[in-house]
């Protein structure tokens, strides 16, 4: 919790460094440790978004909103404007699909999160 795919046909690409890098920021933003984020970063040359092969990145990000998380508002300005300067991608052609998922069906390390998250990091998710 958070597992954000970052897709881009932007050659700006180092994923590896990009993973390591979106993983601390997301953390950051959303006041959690950064052991329980998944990242991932594709390269797809042949994406395409009205009608050219411009820069463009496609973002979902699905989370368990908890009692410390923003607004999901302020999470697709900030990571937006994240992508566009990791990637140098303009801002209209970055798209977000923001998924909250209830923390009785998501699961990490064995247990859903609802169990996991007050135990161990304090975590509490808003009724």
């Amino acid at each position: 919790m958070p597992v954000v795919d970052i897709i881009t046909n932007s050659q700006e690409v180092d994923a590896k460094s990009l993973s390591v890098k979106a993983s601390t920021y997301i953390a950051q933003m959303l006041d959690i440790p950064i052991d329980m984020g998944l990242t991932t970063i594709s390269r797809n040359p042949s994406m395409c978004f009205g009608g050219t092969h411009e820069p463009t990145t496609f973002v979902n990000f699905v989370y368990c909103r908890t009692s410390k998380s923003p607004e999901q508002s302020t999470i697709v300005g900030k990571f937006t404007e994240f992508i566009c300067s990791e990637l140098g991608v303009n801002s209209k052609r970055v798209f977000m699909n923001l998924v909250q998922v209830d923390p009785e069906a998501f699961g990490w390390d064995g247990e859903t999160l609802a169990l996991s998250f007050p135990r161990n990091y304090g975590l509490y998710f808003p009724l």
